[in-house]
């Protein structure tokens, strides 16, 4: 698998792993079903991420559910992913009991542009490796607004630090192929 194809699985499935990890107790659970939303509302999530494997350099990427599609954005060109909204909303539940150690808790209040937000924290261990996050989820609307992750897992993929940014207005489906 090349990198390119690497990067977009994990662009993809980030969201999907998020809501698998949150599911272990109850406050992660809540936040595994806000987290499911984004597949069955247009979303436009943007990320940059630094790792080991992009040389410590950081990576922008971009990410769109429209329609039950996904649209993927690597170095400035849009592709549409196989993975459908449906189909990670499948893979979320089918997943859900896989992460059983996730420990989740509310930390402060914080508005994310204007909006009112509450922060939770994530601690998962899980195989061998280490997830720690941030999520701010709307209070009105029930959805992520902003997401910090800090993941180790180990080997050749090492560490990353991904932040992510969530949008749900004025969504649109990109210029496919440029």
């Amino acid at each position: 698998m090349g990198l390119m194809s690497f990067q977009w699985r994990i662009l993809t499935l980030c969201p999907a792993v998020l809501a698998v990890s949150l599911a272990a107790d109850s406050t992660c659970k809540m936040l595994a079903d806000a987290n499911a939303k984004i597949y069955a509302i247009p979303t436009h999530i943007y990320t940059t991420e630094i790792a080991t494997y992009t040389g410590g350099k950081p990576k922008s990427n971009e990410l769109i559910y429209l329609n039950n599609t996904t649209y993927i954005e690597s170095n400035g060109r849009w592709n549409i992913s196989k993975a459908t909204p449906q189909r990670m909303q499948e893979l979320r539940k089918t997943g859900e009991d896989k992460h059983p150690n996730a420990v989740c808790r509310a930390v402060r209040d914080e508005s994310v542009n204007g909006e009112a937000a509450t922060v939770y924290s994530m601690h998962d261990e899980h195989q061998g490796s280490k997830t720690d996050s941030q999520i701010w989820m709307s209070k009105s609307r029930g959805v992520p607004l902003k997401l910090e992750m800090d993941m180790d897992v180990g080997g050749a993929a090492g560490k990353s630090h991904r932040t992510m940014r969530y949008e749900y207005t004025n969504v649109t489906a990109p210029p496919v192929g440029r």
